[in-house]
């Protein structure tokens, strides 16, 4: 299974971008690296399915923690807001994991 390549961000996200929200202030105060190599890869040996990488799979459920979300409420916010979608590293583009994804 390989990890999937979250997209880069476009002339859409800039765009679409908002004021700068207590998400972007956490994630900025985070250092992300020790927490990246904890997490490790993944994908294993072997061919299949692309997976989300671990970090924004973790980045997507604080962000229910934080808001009290069920995975199917929480799929759905973070379709819709640009704040989760940010925070999570998912561009305009990206696919977004389902809840099934999120609850496993």
């Amino acid at each position: 299974m390989v990890d999937r390549v979250l997209g880069q961000l476009s002339l859409a996200d800039g765009l679409a971008s908002s004021d700068e929200t207590i998400f972007d202030l956490i994630a900025k105060e985070l250092d992300w690296a020790p927490i990246r190599t904890l997490l490790g890869e993944r994908s294993g040996p072997g061919s299949g399915n692309t997976s989300y990488p671990a970090e924004p799979l973790l980045r997507c459920l604080l962000l229910g923690m934080w808001h009290g979300l069920s995975d199917p409420a929480l799929e759905a916010q973070i379709r819709d807001r640009l704040s989760f979608r940010r925070f999570a590293g998912f561009s305009l583009s990206d696919r977004t994991p389902d809840h099934s994804t999120l609850w496993r």
